[in-house]
């Protein structure tokens, strides 16, 4: 029973409770205090006072190591290896991650609208809106409608126009931001499609374009990478030079007299004659200094491997470094080198250290939870999973094509093997490849029958190819396309373009579309006889071009020609062929359409992978280009349309729906369908020798020679 004293004592030390100021406990006892705190804890202890942020940035924590932060559509899985501890954070839906900075991250919905989110406190610093009107240049952003196409919006000038969709984070963002956690000031920059730099400052009204201030357009010049420190934004542009901007003052401003960097671009360097280089991206050490940080990739056996370069300022020369600098380490696109852990906290995360994902080293490679530590002083790398269980895990089993596992690995079962071209006439064609987008590290193989090869000018239509594979597996390179194309052009005596595009889930669904559309300007870069091919140039006649593939390849030449009337291409598309085309919804086309409901579970678990991010599966407008009422195909950009179709394939009535379809939309062409019976989906690919095989290559023939 408490006594009369205990209630006193009790009472006293409410008391003391109550009044004391936590603000000014002694700094030997709060800098003990938060030292013991946990991760979490001690992020929180900088907002309780100004006292307790200036103790806290006086401690040390033994276990200083960046954290690994995998998005997801809408949550963020965050890895501590200091704790091996693995944390979740909802995200806003539909939103995708740019940069960090500290516990900040810059984010973009699919309204292009930017926010910086805190993971640990969940506090939102909302951005301008990128349609509010935009200072220092004539852009300005138009956000599309529901368009189903994967469209955000476009950046429009008045001579230019570029297409803006999911595609602008993942491997091809190009941010940074910088936040004082204590004053909440905050900077922004990021780079669109390498034209485009947009900045924002807490406290302005808008976004800024600096295209306006360097003539992007007059001069070629583009934007590779970007980085912030000490109120200047540092830029690395494709004259190989470093640009900086100061944002110390009320307005941003150009460096030029306080840049050494100013015209002393960087060349070529010597490199290991089978590595390619992949990525270059560009860091600020704590002293300021500019560091040029290149991942070079080779194909053969995968490996990979870091060049730092670092400009003498006395001879304004860029030489290769061994080191990062003292006591400092870099995560690979992170822009600035952070401290390194004062003791080893595994994994090799220390100084001189280089932290990357599989992306930042190899190309299309998709496995979030893998990361990689490159020590620069022993040339040794070293690759965690934090989720090894997961990565043996099926989550998806699409035998005999692929698997995709629980940890987003995939292994393609089928289409993963390669021919090369060949300049020695097989079945009377050569075939050469050629890159069409350096940036990418994209391919295409060109067929052309070897009796007009050494002819000075010989015009032949031209038929640009895309590969089947539901997105998702096969190439333009494996035995199967290179053996169709060669008898497809020995046939129809053309000139033919076998387009390689990025596979998802790698890359998901819109970038093959991309990546094609790409492709098919690459080509139109030849009409005038100037490309940089010179098979196009002599032989190519861009009175005849047609777009062809079989089923996903079928899908992408049907939505490049309804795009490219729309996007008014300056040249005509004379037809396409649609060769058994991936086309599909949740209900049957029509009374005639019959489903296997294992099929059925098939295409639609496909199409999942190839596009994780869509909100109506399989009734997606990219897919369900048939029976989904806002899908006009009144707009197709072409005279002419061969539908081919087997009757024993899933997608038969598909195809012959897509015909009839087309006939009644006011499209003012031709279609006409083309069926063989008792067969399956692309038959003529898994036996090309067959008889039914052959009428295939030869309506095709027909077809473009008509």
């Amino acid at each position: 029973m408490d006594t009369p004293n205990d209630f006193m004592r009790g009472r006293k030390r409410r008391e003391v409770s109550e009044n004391q100021d936590w603000s000014k406990l002694c700094p030997d006892l709060l800098r003990t205090i938060i030292e013991r705190l946990s991760y979490f804890d001690y992020h929180g202890a900088k907002s309780v006072c100004s006292d307790w942020y200036s103790v806290l940035k006086t401690c040390v924590r033994q276990h200083q190591c960046p954290w690994r932060i995998i998005c997801n559509d809408n949550y963020s899985v965050l890895f501590n290896p200091g704790e091996d501890k693995i944390y979740t954070a909802k995200l806003v839906k539909e939103s995708y991650y740019m940069a960090s900075s500290g516990n900040w991250l810059l984010m973009v919905d699919s309204r292009l609208g930017f926010y910086i989110y805190n993971l640990l406190t969940c506090k939102k610093i909302n951005l301008p809106s990128m349609e509010s009107p935009i200072r220092g240049a004539q852009v300005r952003f138009e956000r599309s409608g529901e368009s189903g196409y994967g469209e955000w919006g476009h950046f429009v000038e008045p001579c230019r126009k570029d297409h803006v969709s999911k595609d602008i984070f993942g491997c091809k963002r190009s941010a940074v931001l910088w936040i004082d956690e204590r004053t909440g000031d905050y900077v922004v920059a990021w780079i669109f499609n390498k034209h485009y730099l947009f900045t924002h400052k807490k406290g302005d009204d808008s976004w800024w374009n600096w295209n306006k201030d360097w003539n992007i357009g007059g001069t070629n010049l583009s934007f590779l990478d970007l980085a912030y420190k000490n109120s200047k934004l540092y830029l690395y542009t494709t004259d190989n030079c470093i640009k900086i901007i100061d944002f110390s003052g009320d307005y941003p401003k150009e460096e030029i007299e306080n840049n050494p960097y100013w015209d002393q671009p960087f060349r070529n360097f010597p490199k290991p004659w089978d590595y390619m280089c992949y990525k270059k991206k560009i860091a600020i050490q704590k002293s300021g200094e500019v560091l040029i940080i290149l991942s070079l990739f080779q194909e053969r056996e995968e490996r990979y491997s870091f060049y730092i370069f670092k400009m003498n300022l006395e001879s304004g020369k860029w030489e290769r470094v061994d080191s990062i600098g003292d006591d400092e380490m870099l995560i690979f696109g992170h822009g600035v080198t952070i401290r390194a852990p004062v003791q080893d906290v595994g994994d090799g995360v220390k100084s001189g250290s280089i932290c990357f994902v599989k992306d930042d080293v190899m190309p299309g490679y998709y496995c979030p939870s893998n990361c990689g530590v490159f020590d620069l002083a022993t040339i040794l790398s070293m690759i965690s999973n934090p989720s090894n269980k997961m990565d043996s895990e099926i989550a998806f089993d699409r035998s005999p094509a692929f698997r995709v596992y629980k940890s987003g690995r995939i292994e393609r079962l089928l289409g993963e093997t390669t021919v090369p071209p060949s300049l020695t006439p097989q079945n009377g064609v050569v075939s050469k490849d050629v890159i069409y987008s350096p940036e990418k590290n994209l391919s295409l193989r060109i067929y052309l029958p070897e009796k007009v090869s050494d002819v000075t000018v010989k015009k032949l239509p031209i038929l640009i190819y895309f590969h089947g594979g539901g997105f998702i597996i096969e190439t333009a390179f494996s035995p199967t396309y290179h053996t169709f194309l060669t008898s497809a052009v020995a046939a129809a005596n053309c000139l033919a373009i076998s387009v390689n595009y990025r596979r998802a889930p790698e890359f998901p669904i819109p970038i093959p579309y991309e990546d094609s559309w790409d492709s098919l300007k690459w080509v139109l870069t030849h009409i005038t006889g100037a490309g940089p091919e010179t098979w196009i140039n002599k032989h190519g006649d861009f009175g005849k071009v047609f777009l062809a593939g079989d089923s996903a390849g079928g899908n992408i030449s049907h939505h490049l020609t309804i795009r490219a009337k729309r996007e008014k291409l300056e040249t005509v598309i004379s037809g396409i062929i649609l060769i058994h085309p991936y086309f599909w919804g949740k209900t049957p086309i029509d009374e005639f359409e019959v489903r296997d409901v294992g099929k059925t579970k098939g295409v639609e678990g496909s199409w999942r992978v190839a596009s994780p991010n869509s909100k109506e599966g399989v009734d997606d407008p990219w897919l369900n280009v048939v029976g989904s009422e806002s899908s006009d195909l009144s707009g197709l950009g072409c005279g002419r349309v061969l539908v081919m179709v087997a009757g024993d394939d899933l997608f038969v009535r598909q195809g012959w729906c897509y015909a009839a379809k087309l006939k009644k939309s006011g499209w003012e062409g031709e279609v006409e369908v083309m069926e063989t019976k008792n067969e399956g989906h692309v038959f003529h690919l898994k036996d090309p020798n067959s008889d039914n095989a052959r009428q295939v290559v030869k309506k095709l023939a027909e077809f473009i020679n008509k």
